[in-house]
């Protein structure tokens, strides 16, 4: 698996050019290094390349057809929309969904050392 860039010509306006290197996939399948303020910035720029590049990774589809579940088995909206996104992680520009089990964080700020290891 080859180790993607996600924002390259962002770097530069990176704080303390912090990196992060994540995982997604059910087995890590995809590897992204992004360059963010801080993690939470980082996870919304994945998923937003992730709904761009790897969309089969986006679970819009599960949380949607959860909802519809939920409402049909009688629950209040609210009850609906915490049932049916209890195991996502919600983020990006779009609020797009991705399982929250399959996405981990590999590294923070690595090594190049560290970087050139999973190329």
């Amino acid at each position: 698996m080859k180790l993607k860039i996600a924002n390259f010509d962002d770097r530069h306006w990176v704080r303390d050019r912090n990196r992060y290197i994540l995982q997604f996939g059910a087995y890590g399948s995809v590897r992204l290094m992004v360059f963010a303020n801080h993690l939470e910035e980082a996870l919304d720029i994945a998923i937003d390349w992730l709904a761009e590049n790897a969309p089969g990774l986006i679970a819009n589809d599960q949380r949607d057809e959860a909802f519809a579940e939920a409402i049909s088995e009688g629950k209040t909206e609210e009850e609906a929309w915490i049932y049916a996104e209890e195991d996502l992680t919600i983020g990006g520009n779009c609020g797009d969904c991705i399982i929250s089990h399959e996405w981990a964080i590999v590294a923070e700020n690595p090594t190049r050392e560290q970087i050139n290891s999973l190329k």
